[in-house]
């Protein structure tokens, strides 16, 4: 299958959603897949080979900030949008620290959801074109559901299915102040209507979200995230005579 997947970077950090993306790509490939991984933000952090290298980044963090704050830089100039999304100084700024936390940033977390009318609809549309360029998928891979807002852009653009994860959105949602929390689960709900498939980590997970998007049941599948366990099971054999597993996410 020819596979496009989707995934945030987050800079300085080490993030659930990178690895486990970064893991399934590589073990798509190994499987025969052909799969384009496309980081988004910032840069992936990993303790493995980046599968998403040689990619652009697109959604670049420093202008998807200018975008929010500047009606401007909307429409400012394509080399200088390409330029603030080059890699060394999309490191340098994910160094700086800049805030992630849930409290801070709902009003670039709805506009973000409102896809076509939000004030990033230009990143929307500039991903969609150069995915153009590329493989024709046979099926689009959405990270988490905080991005669902491309979805339409992608459609339009590609025609190919998306499928969305769940990856700890409710929480994250429910940290944001009133009102933007309101607004990101009505949009997220709008946008779940355009997503073909939902794959949930867990029973709990899948519940929890039909239930707050009004989704179909059959539109939800259980697939349990997996780990690389290369490198460990000799020493844990030996020590514990059975492999020993901690998973903090």
């Amino acid at each position: 299958m020819n596979l496009i997947i989707l995934t945030p970077g987050a800079g300085a950090m080490y993030c659930g959603n990178c690895l486990r993306d970064n893991a399934l790509v590589t073990a798509l490939r190994q499987a025969g897949h052909e799969v384009l991984m496309v980081p988004l933000y910032l840069p992936l952090t990993l303790d493995e080979v980046d599968q998403s290298a040689e990619t652009p980044i697109f959604f670049g963090g420093i202008n998807v900030y200018l975008e929010q704050k500047s009606t401007w830089f909307q429409s400012a100039p394509g080399w200088l949008h390409r330029l603030l999304s080059a890699r060394p100084l999309l490191r340098w700024a994910a160094g700086k620290r800049a805030s992630t936390r849930p409290e801070d940033v709902g009003d670039i977390s709805v506009s973000m959801l409102s896809g076509d009318t939000g004030r990033q609809a230009r990143e929307s549309r500039d991903l969609g074109r150069w995915l153009k360029t590329q493989m024709r998928p046979d099926v689009i891979c959405v990270s988490n559901a905080l991005l669902t807002g491309m979805v339409p852009a992608l459609k339009r653009e590609l025609g190919a299915p998306i499928v969305c994860w769940f990856q700890g959105e409710e929480p994250f949602v429910n940290s944001i102040p009133e009102p933007f929390r309101g607004d990101c689960w009505r949009l997220l709900a709008r946008n779940a209507r355009d997503v073909d498939l939902f794959i949930s980590p867990s029973h709990y997970c899948a519940d929890l979200m039909i239930e707050r998007l009004a989704l179909p049941p059959d539109k939800v599948r259980l697939v349990h995230n997996g780990i690389n366990l290369a490198g460990y099971d000799a020493p844990l054999k030996a020590a514990r005579g059975a492999r020993a597993i901690g998973f903090f996410a």
